[in-house]
């Protein structure tokens, strides 16, 4: 699984036999003493999906805000929105299910 730093791009390697799903993930630290001009200043990174059709027209988001937890075909989800970036691992993923996806799903970036 490819760990992408800021700024960084990366195709799926995704084959025809194990298309079935994909997981992006998001972790980050609590910010520790001083900060920005000596100030401690807390900071929420969040995680979102957007989704396209095959000519890339937008269809809608998938994010950890109320509401936006899943998208219209129930295929892409996201685990729940994490405001502190405190617990160990990935703080927030967002999983799509590409077997059963429906065709007018053609494009999914994530994006931080």
């Amino acid at each position: 699984m490819p760990r992408l730093e800021i700024g960084e791009k990366t195709a799926l390697n995704v084959t025809l036999k194990a298309r079935h799903r994909v997981m992006a993930g998001l972790s980050w630290d609590p910010a520790v003493g001083g900060g920005f001009f000596n100030k401690n200043k807390a900071h929420d990174l969040d995680l979102a999906a957007y989704v396209f059709t095959p000519d890339g027209a937008f269809i809608e988001h998938v994010s950890g805000e109320a509401g936006r937890n899943v998208d219209l075909s129930e295929k892409i989800y996201h685990s729940g929105d994490n405001t502190d970036g405190s617990a160990d691992g990935d703080d927030e993923e967002i999983s799509a299910e590409l077997r059963d996806i429906p065709p007018f799903i053609d494009h999914i970036i994530f994006c931080v």
